[in-house]
């Protein structure tokens, strides 16, 4: 199965389970794959067809900011974060927090 047949059938099953969002993200996905295959004037392969969903990712992780206002979120060295690497460096990203966010104050937790 295709990627895009196979976006296709996701698109079927948030309709029925009332996926609000689901939905919208895979419309986008297949909208966005459909536009590439018309400036293309071909069908993609599968190789293309990653090649635009990697550019969505990108796109959409970007923190826009104005690089105008010194701001310690603009001095921040965004990336994708694994879920994975952020419960084994928890201690890290806890630091990091406090030193943009809290100005270097400890992270209070509700079950302290």
């Amino acid at each position: 199965m295709s990627l895009v047949e196979q976006i296709q059938k996701d698109i079927t099953t948030a309709m029925k389970a009332r996926e609000e969002q689901r939905l919208s993200t895979l419309r986008m996905v297949k909208s966005a794959l459909k536009n590439r295959e018309v400036d293309k004037m071909a069908p993609l392969d599968e190789k293309e067809s990653q090649a635009v969903l990697a550019t969505l990712i990108k796109q959409r992780n970007r923190v826009p900011a104005s690089a105008a206002v010194d701001t310690n979120l603009n001095k921040f060295p965004y990336e994708m974060i694994d879920p994975a690497v952020v419960i084994d460096e928890s201690e890290k990203w806890e630091g990091l927090w406090s030193e943009l966010f809290l100005r270097g104050k400890a992270l209070k937790r509700d079950s302290d």
